[in-house]
């Protein structure tokens, strides 16, 4: 059993109270971790039980680390204000405005939380376990099917409908509601000066895992300075963009979370939750959808991403539609197309991030410890040892991308 923190013991008693547990316990457990759980934040498992009835509320408590080190290198507060800011505001508003207008299919698809601490060094969400609702991973080291990948693509396209909602009807209410989390969370906290850091290693694992493919390489190599620089002038401008969103934008496998229906169909997701906004920013809705698509999606699908950006693009006009808002003279699909020709390297470059860490069953860089060790966290290079599986669905990626002139 873990040691609670007073301020955490005193926010669970509360919400323990407000749902009318008289005589209860409470218990901690590091059940909810693993070693893929928590890449920037501590995760344990607890339960609230009424002594006097069978009645629990089950938890997931969400903590940032204590690392001076980790700090120093990377905006963790910041990343928990933005969480915490926006279960609080942002969540709560986009429910109200989706009421107001009788929206038919609800963006909702995110965890209850239930309380927040947002003192320094004890920064804390405690929230409902999905995991209890019936929610679970999917299998990381395999691609997304067809039923997953657009159902994660019609969620988005429900909650970036919300944005554009609000924007034509309460501009005022969506700027004021933004403002703060305009930009990447990276930028103001040394963003800019990373970038030479960064690009020094980011591509390193990609061209590993292509060796074997010098094609590929020689393509690659054309781009690898550019798409380096658009990445960065991408997340620092594209709030200002037309048709900028409110954006998840850290889309990797396990921060969706897929309910299923009955034992006759056990293959099907009938519900999704997006877990970790940690990262959330306005931003061009292709960083959700390029990113989430790329690292999630198989080869065949990759190929037929057209279909992909089309079940997107229906679910955005049927959102968009409970606004009063007529798509296709709002936001043509050929513009969509045009807008993921240009916008789409952001999800590539994600994935040069994260693709290794999205299949592997364990952590692959643990970046307090490396902060503890005197190690950069932006140091991105890998090793010659990548695992096949990295190594197909890189390659397939990249090939994908040079195919159809994605990467330019």
């Amino acid at each position: 059993m873990e040691t609670l923190i007073p301020e955490v013991q005193r926010e669970i008693e509360k919400i323990a109270k407000d749902h009318g547990f008289k005589n209860f316990t409470i218990t901690i457990t590091n059940t909810a971790a693993n070693e893929t759980d928590g890449y920037i934040g501590v995760i344990e498992a607890g339960c609230i039980k009424d002594k006097n009835s069978d009645k629990t509320i089950s938890l997931v408590i969400k903590k940032a680390p204590l690392s001076i080190n980790f700090r120093k290198q990377f905006p963790l507060r910041e990343a928990f204000e933005r969480e915490i800011y926006i279960y609080e505001k942002v969540f709560p508003e986009f429910l109200s405005f989706q009421t107001i207008h009788n929206v038919a299919k609800v963006f909702n698809n995110f965890p209850k939380v239930y309380g927040c601490i947002d003192d320094e060094y004890k920064e804390t969400l405690i929230m409902e376990n999905l995991k209890e609702a019936g929610f679970k991973l999917t299998d990381r080291t395999k691609p997304l099917d067809a039923n997953h990948l657009n159902l994660v693509l019609k969620t988005y396209a429900k909650l970036h409908a919300i944005s554009y909602g609000m924007k034509k009807l309460e501009p005022e209410k969506f700027k004021l509601l933004t403002e703060r989390i305009n930009t990447n969370i990276m930028m103001g906290h040394g963003g800019h000066n990373r970038n030479e850091e960064v690009n020094g290693t980011l591509f390193k694992s990609c061209f590993s895992a292509i060796r074997d493919r010098p094609d590929l390489i020689s393509e690659l190599k054309k781009y690898e300075q550019s798409a380096a620089h658009n990445f960065f002038l991408y997340i620092t401008q594209l709030y200002k963009d037309q048709y900028a969103v409110f954006t998840h934008s850290d889309c990797w496998s396990a921060n969706l979370l897929f309910k299923y229906g009955d034992e006759s169909k056990p293959y099907l997701p009938t519900d999704i939750s997006i877990i970790d906004w940690q990262t959330s920013a306005v931003s061009h809705p292709v960083h959700d959808i390029s990113y989430f698509f790329f690292i999630t999606a198989g080869k065949a699908d990759l190929h037929n991403y057209k279909s992909y950006l089309r079940s997107y693009y229906e679910a955005l006009c049927e959102n968009l539609s409970d606004f009063g808002i007529e798509a296709k003279s709002f936001y043509p699909f050929e513009l969509l197309e045009e807008h993921w020709k240009k916008y789409s390297i952001i999800g590539f470059i994600m994935c040069l991030v994260m693709l290794k860490q999205s299949l592997s069953s364990t952590k692959t860089r643990d970046l307090p410890k490396m902060a503890d060790n005197g190690e950069s966290l932006y140091n991105l290079g890998g090793t010659d040892d990548d695992s096949q599986l990295y190594e197909q669905r890189m390659t397939d990626l990249v090939e994908f991308l040079i195919e159809n002139k994605l990467i330019q």
